[in-house]
C-alpha cells in the first residue's frame, strides 16, 4: 500500500472540522430554545418583583374591537338641560321612577315563587388576589395609595381596582372591598340579564338562560337595552327593570358571576350597591364568557360599551373618570352619577386586557377624573414605549451572567466558521503542492 500524505492531511482536517462544529452545535441549540422562550414571555412588563402565581386563568383573546355599532339611536331627541342640573336630572329621574314602581315590584315579588337556595349561591371562581408583581404595578399602587389618602383627608372615599387580565396582576386600594352605590353603572347588570335570557321576560319571577341567537330586528327590549347603555336612558331602564325581575336581576348576576354578598340590589335600581373588586371581577368574567352569555351576546355587549356617545339622553356629559383621564386609550365603559356619588367602570387595551372600576362617594365627576389622571399620568395605562402585547420582551438590562450566556453561543459559531475557513485553505494549499 502506498502512503499518501495528502489524504492523511485531508482526513485530519475533516475530523478537526467535525469536532469543532459539534462543540458549537449544542450551545446554539440551547440559545435557540432560550430565545424562543424569551420572545413568547407572557409578562408585558419589565422586572418581576414578586414571583406569585396568577390569580386568574389566561383569557382567550377577544375579537378585534368594533368602535361603531349599528344600534338605532333613541327615537326621541335628547332632552336639553343646562349647567350642573343636567347631571342630577338624569339620575334623579331614576330614583323617582324607581320609587313609583317599587311598590308594584314588591307586591309582584311576594306572590311569585323565589328561586331555590342552591340557585342563589354564587358560582365559585378563583379569587382576585391584590398585589403588585411588576415594576409597573408597584408604580400604579404607589400613586393609587397617594390619591386615596388625599380624598380620605377631604372627607370623600375613592375605591379603585385595576386587573391585568393577561398576567393576573390585580392592583387595589384600601377601599376596593368597600360598598358604594352604583347609580347608572348598575345598568350593565340589566343589560346582561336581558342578553342572558335572550330577550325573553322571566315567567314566575325566575330568570333562566334563553335559547337561540339574539334577535336581529323588531325586538323592543333590544332597543331599550341599547338606549339604556349608550344614552343612559332612565325610562328604558325602568321598563327593563320591571319586566325582567327587579332586584332579582342583581341576584342573578351575583350568582352567575360569583360576586360577593356586597353586590346587592335595591327596589330603587340606582341604589344598588357593589364594590370595585366585584365590578372588576364582573367585567373580567363577562369578557371571558364565564357567566353564561353566549359568544354572540358577549361580542355585542363589548361593542355596545365601546360605542357610548359623549352625552346622555339628558344632555349630561358622560366623559368623566376613565374616558376623560385616558385620552390615548379607547375605552369601553359605563358611568353613573347622582349628586356627589360618581362611578365609572369598564375595560380597555388590546384584547380588552385591563378591567378597571373607579367608584366614588362624596366625590365629584372632576374628582374621579383627577384620581385616574394621578394613577396614570401619561393619559394611558401603559407607559409610553411599552408594547401592549403578550409577546413583549423585557426592557430590563441583562445581568453580566445573562449577557455572557447569550454571547457565548454566537462566539462558538464564529470560531467554528473561522476554523472551517482556515482548514479549507489548508487543504487547497496541499492540493496545489
Amino acid at each position: 500500500m502506498v502512503h499518501c500524505p495528502h489524504r492523511a492531511y485531508r482526513g485530519l482536517a475533516a475530523s478537526l472540522a467535525a469536532v469543532i462544529t459539534l462543540s458549537a452545535t449544542a450551545p446554539l441549540a440551547n440559545a435557540t430554545v432560550t430565545a424562543t422562550a424569551d420572545s413568547t414571555d407572557t409578562g408585558a412588563f419589565s422586572q418581576v418583583v414578586v414571583a406569585a402565581p396568577s390569580s386568574t386563568e389566561p383569557t382567550k383573546p377577544s375579537d378585534a374591537k368594533t368602535k361603531k355599532t349599528t344600534e338605532k339611536p333613541a327615537e326621541k331627541a335628547p332632552e336639553k338641560s343646562t349647567g350642573r342640573t343636567a347631571e342630577k336630572s338624569a339620575e334623579q329621574s331614576a330614583e323617582k321612577s324607581a320609587e313609583k314602581t317599587s311598590s308594584t315590584t314588591s307586591e309582584t315579588s311576594s306572590t311569585e315563587p323565589s328561586e331555590s337556595t342552591a340557585k342563589s349561591e354564587p358560582k365559585a371562581f378563583p379569587p382576585l388576589v391584590p398585589g403588585a408583581k411588576t415594576q409597573w404595578g408597584l408604580g400604579v399602587q404607589t400613586r393609587l395609595d397617594q390619591v386615596t389618602e388625599k380624598f380620605d383627608a377631604k372627607g370623600g372615599m375613592l375605591g379603585m381596582g385595576i386587573l391585568d387580565r393577561q398576567t393576573g396582576e390585580f392592583i387595589c386600594n384600601a377601599h376596593c372591598d368597600d360598598v358604594f352605590r352604583l347609580a347608572s353603572l348598575m345598568k350593565v347588570f340589566i343589560a346582561d340579564v336581558v342578553a342572558y335570557s335572550n330577550y325573553t321576560q322571566p315567567k314566575k319571577g325566575e330568570i333562566v338562560a334563553g335559547q337561540g341567537d339574539m334577535p336581529v330586528e323588531g325586538n323592543p327590549d333590544a332597543m331599550l337595552r341599547d338606549d339604556m347603555i349608550r344614552y343612559s336612558n332612565n325610562e328604558a331602564t325602568d321598563e327593563l327593570w320591571d319586566s325582567y325581575g327587579g332586584v332579582r336581576i342583581v341576584d342573578n348576576v351575583r350568582q352567575r358571576y360569583g360576586l360577593s354578598d356586597k353586590t346587592v340590589g335595591s327596589p330603587m335600581w340606582g341604589a344598588t350597591t357593589s364594590t370595585p373588586a366585584d365590578m372588576v371581577a364582573y367585567f373580567d368574567r363577562m369578557l371571558s364568557e364565564e357567566g353564561g352569555l353566549s359568544d354572540t351576546e358577549t361580542k355585542y355587549m363589548r361593542q355596545l360599551m365601546y360605542s357610548l356617545p359623549r352625552y346622555s339622553y339628558g344632555d349630561a356629559d358622560q366623559n368623566f373618570g376613565l374616558r376623560a383621564a385616558l385620552p390615548k386609550e379607547t375605552i369601553a365603559n359605563k358611568s353613573g352619577w347622582y349628586e356627589e356619588q360618581h362611578t365609572t367602570a369598564g375595560f380597555l387595551g388590546d384584547d380588552d386586557r385591563y378591567a378597571i372600576a373607579v367608584l366614588g362617594k362624596n366625590l365629584t365627576a372632576n374628582d374621579l377624573t383627577e384620581a385616574v389622571k394621578h394613577v396614570f399620568p401619561g393619559g394611558q395605562v401603559l407607559p409610553t414605549g411599552e408594547k401592549e402585547t403578550k409577546h413583549a420582551r423585557t426592557s430590563a438590562p441583562l445581568s453580566i451572567e445573562e449577557d455572557s450566556n447569550k454571547v457565548a453561543p454566537a462566539l462558538w459559531a464564529l470560531v467554528a466558521a473561522l476554523a472551517g475557513f482556515g482548514i479549507g485553505w489548508l487543504i487547497r494549499g496541499q492540493r496545489a503542492d
